[in-house]
């Protein structure tokens, strides 16, 4: 997905419902057969990558996540 794709699909959803900009943006997490609501981590940051990752847009979520999914 490009930044500009991310960007497209989040003013359809704000577009559609003008409730979606208070929603917490979260990362779901791989679900393994569990029964219930999706487990997530929150957000913390967001940015343009620089050096090594020039080029990318770089999404930080508030945890690790190798340790979120255990």
């Amino acid at each position: 997905m490009t930044l500009k794709e991310l960007h497209d699909r989040i003013e359809s959803q704000m577009r559609l419902d003008v409730t979606a900009k208070d929603r917490e943006v979260v990362i779901k997490l791989i679900d393994r057969g569990q029964i219930g609501g999706l487990r997530t981590v929150p957000v913390k940051y967001v940015q343009c990558g620089i050096d090594w990752e020039n080029g990318k847009y770089l999404i930080y979520p508030s945890e690790d996540l190798d340790k979120a999914t255990k």
